[in-house]
């Protein structure tokens, strides 16, 4: 039996988005998204319904994982959200950066999220 979930996708390779959701499928999600890939189109998807989890890329050419947190978490309720890359894993800085867009309970793999000290 699959489990219904409503995801936004944050990233701007199809590729990566097509990989992304055969694993969700694999693990028995029934699946219903969109993709998008600059802050105007992913404040519109978030203004038009809600979504059970948000999983953003960390870098892309005209938009970060960081700032689409920031844009998430001006929206309102909390959801639940992972970055798909961390390039920083570990790095002071990096895990500053976290902090300050909100991100406390990040998906991350858990080698690199266990690098940060809370």
């Amino acid at each position: 039996m699959s489990v219904a979930l409503r995801v936004l996708i944050v990233e701007d390779s199809e590729d990566d988005t097509a990989l992304l959701l055969r694993e969700l499928q694999r693990g028995g999600y029934d699946v219903s998204y969109e993709r998008v890939d600059s802050p105007t189109a992913m404040n519109s998807a978030l203004s038009r319904q809600e979504w059970d989890i948000v999983i953003s890329d960390h870098s892309m050419p005209h938009f970060s994982g960081t700032n689409a947190l920031s844009l998430l978490r001006t929206k309102g309720p909390e959801v639940p959200s992972f970055s798909s890359q961390e390039p920083w894993a570990g790095s002071r800085s990096g895990c500053a950066e976290r902090r300050r867009a909100g991100l406390r309970h990040e998906g991350q793999f858990e080698a690199a999220s266990s690098r940060c000290s809370a």
